[in-house]
């Protein structure tokens, strides 16, 4: 289901500027700026469908819901008609890269733009605005998200992300106490504002790889692969085809399946659901700095994390879900939410050999009830918890195809294992 789908979306929005958007125009530097003489404060955020999701006011008037996405640069807003209304002025046109990392689409630079997030000081910055919004985050997430915060805006800056409290914790860099208790230090390459670390993954026949990952809050997955990065990093014999989702390309095409582990330091995740996909040759890797890979937010939230971007470190604290199963839609069929309250919902795939691929359940059929409650009833992220139930629950639900109710039932099951 959709929630699922948009957990392994690897909408992580990284977008990757392929022209350079410029210096910034504020004297202070960026991060400290939101510090106003304090060496430490806290801003609330809402997790929400895998998401970290800041309420942010620009220019003083319109509040608008953004993720913090560490995978991300800069600041992005996905529609052009908001900032047309606020008369924003674009500086320049650049290309961006969006996190399928093989498609670009214009985008413009709008500089100097006041943003807020709750009480802190209203705080100036560059903004990039995409020409055509391709992602439709709204029905993807049931909830209106209209761009992203990259790292720049937090730059200069110590970042704790705290998923249990949820809240980001800010320390001015020369404030921030190393001594962290019951935290393992870990060292990151930060490129372009963007943390990367290194990481052994192991294949289901133990071929063992290191490869160097991106560490994202904009994806709302758990670990993803780019197969052909590294000489031999295949996807697994027990994968499912499919779309991974959609980027601001379009569809995102590969893999589903399980590595046998992957460790973070002394952190061993064993079975982890993992995405793969094929980079395109003809991609300059410096383009995304030679990564392999990335680990989102279904990955990231088992830990309390802290960010030190000047000295190139970050420090993990399991939390207590951290060996919690990794679940995932045992139906194979994933939802989009459509209708003007976001609560009626259509299947946009169905993915072979799953449940709902053997009941006949087709891409285009409107869910009408699950179990005995209207659909209607639901939210995405009930849906989705209730797909993701143990194996060997029946799951009856009441489809219209084509103006005719149709009954189906199927079992749940873990369909990416042999």
């Amino acid at each position: 289901m959709i929630i699922w789908k948009v957990k392994l979306l690897f909408l992580t929005l990284l977008f990757c500027l392929i022209c350079n958007i410029g210096a910034f125009g504020q004297q202070e530097l960026p991060g400290l700026d939101l510090m106003e003489g304090n060496n430490r404060i806290e801003i609330p955020f809402r997790y929400h469908s895998g998401y970290i999701l800041l309420d942010i006011k620009i220019q003083g008037i319109l509040p608008l819901t953004f993720i913090y996405d560490t995978g991300a640069e800069h600041t992005i807003i996905f529609e052009k008609h908001i900032t047309d209304l606020l008369g924003f002025t674009y500086d320049s046109s650049v290309l961006i890269r969006g996190s399928d990392i093989n498609s670009t689409i214009e985008a413009f630079i709008s500089r100097g733009i006041g943003l807020q997030l709750k009480k802190l000081p209203k705080v100036s910055r560059d903004i990039v605005v995409l020409n055509e919004n391709f992602l439709n985050l709204k029905e993807m997430t049931g909830v209106q998200i209209d761009g992203i915060v990259g790292g720049s805006f937090f730059r200069n800056l110590t970042v704790k992300i705290d998923y249990n409290k949820q809240k980001l914790i800010l320390w001015h860099p020369d404030k921030f106490d190393k001594k962290l208790k019951n935290f393992s230090k870990h060292k990151i390459e930060v490129i372009n504002n963007k943390p990367y670390i290194i990481c052994t993954t192991q294949k289901p026949n133990n071929q063992e790889f290191q490869l160097k990952l991106l560490v994202d809050t904009g994806a709302s997955l758990a670990y993803l692969v780019n197969t052909n990065s590294s000489t031999d990093l295949t996807p697994p014999k027990i994968v499912t085809p499919g779309s991974l989702g959609k980027g601001i390309g379009g569809n995102i095409n590969g893999y589903k399946g399980k590595m046998k582990s992957l460790e973070i330091g002394d952190y061993k995740f064993d079975y982890i659901l993992t995405h793969f996909q094929e980079i395109d040759h003809d991609v300059n890797p410096e383009s995304y700095n030679e990564r392999n890979g990335l680990i989102g937010n279904l990955l990231l939230e088992r830990f309390y994390i802290v960010i030190d971007y000047m000295n190139q470190e970050m420090y993990l604290k399991p939390s207590a879900n951290i060996q919690k199963k990794f679940k995932y839609n045992l139906s194979g069929m994933e939802l989009m939410a459509f209708g003007p309250n976001l609560n009626n919902y259509i299947v946009f795939e169905v993915l072979p050999n799953s449940p709902a691929f053997e009941a006949g359940i087709q891409k285009g059929d409107i869910l009408k009830k699950l179990g005995p409650f209207k659909a209607k009833r639901y939210t995405l992220p009930t849906l989705d918890n209730i797909l993701s139930k143990k194996e060997g629950k029946k799951i009856n639900v009441i489809l219209l195809r084509e103006a005719e109710l149709i009954e189906k039932s199927f079992i749940l099951r873990d369909y990416l294992v042999g």
